[in-house]
């Protein structure tokens, strides 16, 4: 039980719920995560990148197990991966859709968002694999945004990259300024943000970094979307983004359809100050005019918290319309700092495509704005079908 001891000290969200036992013990037995096996960091891995995701789904709910629904979702997370290896992937698929979204999945005749991202996990895979695996990449992206963009623009909007590592035992944090973050470059949320490197405990971090790289290196093994790695995962170092009043910049979410945003998604308590993620997030959904829309996008939205349209909208429109021509559908993810545009990364499948969208009648909404071929179609079919725009 000592794992589960581990678990219960590190889980801010369920305190030692009778959940977290009935997890655990089903982690042993199947052992499909195996990413999970290795006492401390992996099972603060677990609370991390798990638990608080329930936050997605269970707004109401502040606990693991308040209700049956949300229990078998959460359950489906430890499991999940199992089920993957078994199953042949349609019924993965639509096994995975029901329990997590809480519908049946239409594979044949998709109409709705969350039916069509769903398709597009495998589609994605079949057309435009490597280059999706490129720009997963946090370093190998880089390189695209200049392509895309051209030298001067490209590299005016990139992060300050202090270095690139092989191994997490080979950053020397001497030569590291005394603020960065620290991120495995094939990963979501695998990120140490340094305020103080003087305060900052270097094994423990080193060590986290090598748990973190080891599960990005094995993922292409264990999900749908394992194309996006190619289990060479590294460690890049960057400048830490804060604003002139030592806040968070602005994160930018711009949802692109065939080349064109359409929705600018903004988030707000996202990040704790020492970089593990907030429980308490609002998520507000704007159209191309900066008008707030009554929609719900995996998370709640707050009229009250408001966030004023930018200056250089323009220019933002701009950049996430370059770096989204080449895919149906992106996520272009950008800081506004000081009215500066920091390029942050490319997401295909928000949310692993489990973002409930309310009303519904928006989810059709989103869904008529991407065109994708048909799911049973030979792949060249599929592919004269949609090729990227060029």
């Amino acid at each position: 039980m000592a794992a589960y001891h581990i678990h219960r000290e590190a889980c801010a969200l369920c305190h030692g719920s009778s959940f977290c036992r009935i997890s655990w013990q089903l982690d042993r037995i199947v052992r499909c995560a195996t990413v999970f096996e290795h006492s401390n960091l992996s099972y603060d891995v677990f609370c991390g990148q798990i638990l608080p995701a329930y936050d997605n789904f269970e707004k109401n709910s502040e606990r693991i197990g308040m209700s049956i629904h949300g229990s078998l979702r959460s359950i489906f997370r430890i499991c999940g991966r199992a089920c993957y290896k078994m199953l042949p992937l349609e019924w993965f698929l639509r096994l995975k859709f029901r329990v997590l979204m809480g519908r049946s999945l239409n594979l044949d005749n998709p109409s709705t968002f969350s039916e069509k991202i769903y398709c597009l996990k495998v589609l994605n895979g079949e057309l435009r694999a490597p280059l999706i695996q490129r720009c997963y990449d946090k370093v190998n992206v880089r390189d695209y945004v200049v392509e895309k963009l051209g030298q001067k623009r490209g590299e005016a909007i990139l992060n300050e990259l202090y270095g690139v590592y092989d191994r997490p035992e080979d950053i020397d944090f001497n030569q590291l300024p005394n603020a960065f973050a620290l991120k495995v470059t094939q990963s979501s949320g695998f990120n140490v943000l340094c305020l103080d490197k003087n305060r900052l405990d270097k094994s423990e971090v080193v060590q986290k970094l090598k748990d973190w790289q080891r599960i990005s290196n094995m993922m292409g093994d264990f999900s749908e979307e394992g194309y996006i790695y190619d289990g060479h995962a590294r460690i890049c170092c960057e400048r830490y983004l804060r604003q002139e009043d030592g806040s968070v910049p602005p994160d930018i979410r711009i949802y692109c359809f065939h080349g064109v945003p359409r929705l600018f998604v903004c988030d707000f308590g996202t990040t704790n100050d020492d970089g593990s993620h907030g429980t308490h997030i609002v998520r507000n959904v704007y159209d191309e005019s900066w008008n707030l829309l009554e929609v719900d996008l995996g998370r709640p939205h707050d009229p009250s918290v408001v966030m004023e349209k930018p200056d250089n909208l323009d220019e933002l429109i701009f950049v996430a319309r370059k770096l989204s021509e080449d895919f149906p559908f992106v996520r272009v993810d950008l800081y506004n700092l000081n009215e500066s545009i920091i390029f942050g990364e490319l997401t295909w499948i928000p949310m692993g495509g489990n973002c409930i969208i309310s009303p519904l009648s928006f989810d059709r909404e989103m869904g008529s704005w991407l065109d994708i071929p048909n799911w049973h179609d030979p792949i060249e079919t599929k592919r004269q079908v949609q090729e990227p725009t060029r």
